[in-house]
């Protein structure tokens, strides 16, 4: 096989695995509102972001239930071919009053269902974005704890460090390991990646810190030669 049917092979096969990843990552993200929190505050996670997504859950949830139990019902209106079949709508106001009517009903019948699905989202949702918010904050508390003891400590000079590291860097050496102010700086930029991730990068406890980290110098020289 020479190498141009190889490649051949290659995107005829990558097509189709792309379209699967891409499929597997959407339909998650729909049906748990993700889209909602990447598209309103991508970086600003909140309380009424998780009661929006809640309700669209709810919603999805009402829908779904809605066209199973009047599956019949709308197929008598839509797709019956024989000569009973009520027919479809020609107009706006019909597809209204056809699918209206079971819908309203069906959402009576079924409205502590609906309950139940708002309310279990609200708190799957709440209680990651709680714990997300623990993970950062006990981050945050091991870091400056960490500095804390490195300026406490006489036979540290944190300020030849940093010096040591940004010159180092810049350099590009490779042994960097053994320098504190460069691995507190690698520890800063993974909180930051963390915050961003999380989507809590613009929340008022993480968003001073995230600033003031990021105009690190030597955070700035890392993240330079990492970029570069």
């Amino acid at each position: 096989m020479n190498k141009r049917n190889a490649r051949s092979i290659f995107c005829f096969l990558a097509r189709p695995l792309a379209l699967i990843s891409l499929i597997w990552r959407t339909i998650p993200n729909l049906l748990t509102g993700e889209f909602l929190l990447t598209s309103l505050a991508p970086q600003r996670n909140s309380g009424g972001i998780i009661v929006l997504r809640s309700a669209y859950v709810a919603l999805l949830a009402a829908l779904s239930i809605s066209l199973l139990s009047n599956a019949p019902y709308l197929y008598s209106h839509c797709c019956d071919p024989s000569p009973k079949a009520i027919g479809y709508p020609e107009t706006f106001c019909g597809w209204l009053r056809v699918i209206g009517k079971p819908t309203w009903n069906t959402w009576q019948h079924n409205g502590a269902l609906l309950v139940a699905a708002f309310a279990g989202t609200y708190t799957a949702l709440y209680a990651r974005f709680a714990s997300q918010w623990q993970y950062l904050a006990d981050l945050y508390n091991q870091i400056k704890s960490k500095e804390i003891d490195l300026a406490s400590n006489k036979d540290c000079d944190i300020g030849r460090h940093r010096e040591d590291a940004i010159k180092t860097i810049s350099d590009n050496a490779i042994n960097t390991c053994c320098n504190p102010a460069h691995l507190l700086a690698e520890w800063k930029i993974g909180f930051i990646e963390d915050a961003n991730t999380l989507h809590l990068s613009d929340k008022p406890p993480f968003a001073n810190v995230v600033q003031r980290w990021s105009s690190d110098d030597v955070v700035q020289a890392i993240q330079s030669r990492a970029s570069a």
